[in-house]
Protein backbone atom coordinates (compact mmCIF):
# COMPACT_ATOMS: atom_id res chain seq x y z
CA UNK A 1 0.00 0.00 0.00
CA UNK A 2 1.38 3.45 -0.90
CA UNK A 3 1.78 6.33 1.52
CA UNK A 4 -0.99 8.21 -0.27
CA UNK A 5 -3.38 5.32 0.11
CA UNK A 6 -2.48 4.99 3.80
CA UNK A 7 -3.06 8.74 4.23
CA UNK A 8 -6.48 8.57 2.53
CA UNK A 9 -7.48 5.57 4.63
CA UNK A 10 -6.43 7.23 7.88
CA UNK A 11 -7.58 10.74 6.81
CA UNK A 12 -4.07 12.18 7.10
CA UNK A 13 -1.98 13.99 4.54
CA UNK A 14 0.55 11.79 2.77
CA UNK A 15 3.34 14.10 4.03
CA UNK A 16 2.34 13.29 7.61
CA UNK A 17 2.51 9.56 6.87
CA UNK A 18 5.91 9.97 5.18
CA UNK A 19 7.27 11.99 8.13
CA UNK A 20 6.05 9.47 10.71
CA UNK A 21 7.49 6.55 8.76
CA UNK A 22 10.81 8.33 8.41
CA UNK A 23 10.84 9.34 12.09
CA UNK A 24 10.03 5.80 13.24
CA UNK A 25 12.21 3.94 10.74
CA UNK A 26 15.00 1.81 12.13
CA UNK A 27 17.98 0.17 10.47
CA UNK A 28 16.32 -3.25 10.69
CA UNK A 29 12.94 -2.03 9.40
CA UNK A 30 9.83 -0.90 11.26
CA UNK A 31 9.26 -2.22 14.76
CA UNK A 32 5.87 -1.33 16.24
CA UNK A 33 7.04 -1.86 19.85
CA UNK A 34 9.99 0.43 19.40
CA UNK A 35 7.77 2.99 17.64
CA UNK A 36 5.31 2.83 20.55
CA UNK A 37 8.16 3.34 23.03
CA UNK A 38 9.29 6.42 21.11
CA UNK A 39 5.73 7.77 20.88
CA UNK A 40 5.01 7.56 24.61
CA UNK A 41 7.35 10.45 25.59
CA UNK A 42 5.89 12.51 22.74
CA UNK A 43 2.42 11.89 24.10
CA UNK A 44 3.57 12.85 27.60
CA UNK A 45 5.03 16.02 26.15
CA UNK A 46 1.73 16.73 24.42
CA UNK A 47 -0.11 16.08 27.68
CA UNK A 48 2.29 18.39 29.51
CA UNK A 49 1.71 21.09 26.90
CA UNK A 50 -2.05 20.64 27.20
CA UNK A 51 -1.76 20.95 30.97
CA UNK A 52 0.38 24.08 30.66
CA UNK A 53 -2.05 25.53 28.13
CA UNK A 54 -4.96 24.95 30.52
CA UNK A 55 -2.99 26.65 33.30
CA UNK A 56 -2.22 29.62 31.06
CA UNK A 57 -5.86 29.92 30.02
CA UNK A 58 -6.85 29.89 33.69
CA UNK A 59 -4.31 32.61 34.49
CA UNK A 60 -5.55 34.73 31.58
CA UNK A 61 -9.15 34.40 32.80
CA UNK A 62 -8.03 35.38 36.31
CA UNK A 63 -6.10 38.37 34.95
CA UNK A 64 -9.08 39.44 32.84
CA UNK A 65 -11.24 39.34 35.97
CA UNK A 66 -8.81 41.57 37.85
CA UNK A 67 -8.47 43.86 34.86
CA UNK A 68 -12.25 44.32 34.82
CA UNK A 69 -12.22 44.97 38.57
CA UNK A 70 -9.46 47.57 38.22
CA UNK A 71 -11.28 49.15 35.28
CA UNK A 72 -14.40 49.56 37.42
CA UNK A 73 -12.34 51.04 40.27
CA UNK A 74 -10.68 53.54 37.92
CA UNK A 75 -14.07 54.52 36.47
CA UNK A 76 -15.46 55.08 39.99
CA UNK A 77 -12.41 57.17 40.94
CA UNK A 78 -12.74 59.20 37.78
CA UNK A 79 -16.40 59.93 38.56
CA UNK A 80 -15.47 60.94 42.12
CA UNK A 81 -12.65 63.17 40.86
CA UNK A 82 -15.03 64.90 38.44
CA UNK A 83 -17.47 65.49 41.29
CA UNK A 84 -14.72 66.91 43.53
CA UNK A 85 -13.51 69.20 40.73
CA UNK A 86 -17.06 70.58 40.35
CA UNK A 87 -17.28 71.17 44.11
CA UNK A 88 -13.88 72.90 44.02
CA UNK A 89 -15.02 75.25 41.24
CA UNK A 90 -18.19 76.12 43.17
CA UNK A 91 -16.24 76.77 46.38
CA UNK A 92 -13.73 79.00 44.56
CA UNK A 93 -16.62 80.96 43.03
CA UNK A 94 -18.22 81.44 46.48
CA UNK A 95 -14.90 82.56 47.98
CA UNK A 96 -14.43 85.11 45.18
CA UNK A 97 -17.97 86.40 45.72
CA UNK A 98 -17.35 86.75 49.47
CA UNK A 99 -14.06 88.58 48.85
CA UNK A 100 -15.75 90.96 46.42
CA UNK A 101 -18.56 91.57 48.89
CA UNK A 102 -16.03 92.33 51.62
CA UNK A 103 -14.08 94.66 49.36
CA UNK A 104 -17.25 96.47 48.30
CA UNK A 105 -18.34 96.65 51.93
CA UNK A 106 -14.95 98.05 52.93
CA UNK A 107 -15.12 100.68 50.18
CA UNK A 108 -18.64 101.78 51.16
CA UNK A 109 -18.01 101.87 54.92
CA UNK A 110 -16.19 104.89 56.32
CA UNK A 111 -12.63 104.23 57.30
CA UNK A 112 -11.27 104.86 60.81
CA UNK A 113 -9.55 108.07 59.67
CA UNK A 114 -12.83 109.50 58.35
CA UNK A 115 -14.70 109.10 61.64
CA UNK A 116 -14.69 111.88 64.16
CA UNK A 117 -13.56 111.05 67.63
CA UNK A 118 -16.41 110.71 70.15
CA UNK A 119 -15.40 113.78 72.21
CA UNK A 120 -16.17 116.31 69.45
Amino acid sequence: MSQRQIGRTLSFHSGTIRRELRRNAFSDGHDHEQTQALGDPRRCTAWTWAKRLAALESRIAYQEHWLDTLDQAVAAQEARLTQLERINVLMQRKIREKQQALQEGDAAAPSAEDELPPHY
